[in-house]
């Protein structure tokens, strides 16, 4: 199962049993949601790096392509710039790619920090009731 996969899991059990869950599942719903997070995180780090190995890739490919064109064929800056960007095609989609992961994985670790806190809030929640619960019990 990926990281996502077990992401969604847990954020589904969460969504269904938050109202009522004790304090320890949702501490322990809370350490295994942080720790996807935190792996989630360097799995973005790792899309990041290779996005701009593609990036750099694509831009020195196109340079050297473009100064084939000019050099070797004689072409115009402008006409060498088309083909060029026909040369690199491959690579730039595969920018585009990488670009478009990062994206989506930087929106869903925004996320999850989000319901991370929303869960620490609840769990501070649910701590502050049974003190006051066991407080009025005592007198």
């Amino acid at each position: 199962m990926t990281n996502i996969e077990e992401i969604k899991k847990l954020l589904d059990w969460y969504d269904k049993n938050s109202g009522r869950a004790g304090i320890n599942a949702l501490l322990d719903a809370q350490d295994k949601i942080a720790i996807r997070s935190y792996t989630l995180a360097g799995e973005l780090a790792e899309i990041k790096r290779n996005y701009n190995l593609s990036y750099f890739d694509r831009k020195i490919g196109f340079n050297k392509a473009k100064q084939n064109f000019i050099q070797k064929r004689k072409m115009t800056g402008t006409e060498a710039d088309a083909n060029a960007n026909i040369e690199v095609e491959e690579l730039q989609r595969v920018e585009t790619e990488y670009e478009t992961v990062g994206y989506r994985l930087e929106v869903l670790l925004r996320q999850l920090n989000k319901i991370l806190s929303a869960l620490q809030q609840r769990i501070s929640f649910l701590k502050a009731e049974e003190i006051q619960t066991r407080s009025q019990n005592q007198t």
